[in-house]
């Protein structure tokens, strides 16, 4: 049986391309999230010869976890900025580098996030779409018996 056979009308858009696009976005986004970390922060912390920078490991998963939230970027935000005006900002400071890491945690994450949504908005558009074809399915078939 092919789609002629049916006499349907045309279906409008198809988001089989968006579909696979959006899934691409996110494989890439979440490996970048939560891999990238484990090779940029060891790189600069041995090229710096500072062993503590690892933990900027643990705050860019911090903010990643954190960036549900927007607050939370803005909370980390307003500290840094308070630790710089009573102790000078530098750049090697590690509240400065650290806000750094977590800023990096929360932006990726975030884009990751998005791309889920835009996933998810998909898949619906898709079921609503195929549930109103077999509406229209039925709707002729129940004419032509």
């Amino acid at each position: 049986m092919t789609k002629e056979n049916f006499n349907l009308p045309p279906e409008g858009k198809q988001y089989g391309n968006e579909f696979l696009s959006n899934h691409k976005n996110i494989l890439i986004s979440n490996r970048i999230s939560t891999l990238s970390p484990f090779i940029i922060f060891p790189v600069i912390s041995f090229c710096f010869h500072d062993w503590w920078l690892l933990l900027g490991i643990l705050f860019s998963n911090i903010g990643g976890m954190l960036s549900i939230a927007n607050i939370w970027i803005v909370i980390a935000l307003i500290i840094t900025i308070a630790y710089s005006l009573i102790f000078g900002f530098v750049w090697n400071s590690y509240a400065n580098i650290f806000f750094l890491c977590y800023t990096y945690g929360h932006i990726t994450f975030s884009i990751s996030r998005y791309f889920i949504n835009k996933l998810e908005e998909t898949k619906s558009k898709i079921t609503k779409q195929v549930d109103r074809q077999m509406e229209e399915l039925r709707s002729k078939g129940s004419t032509n018996a």
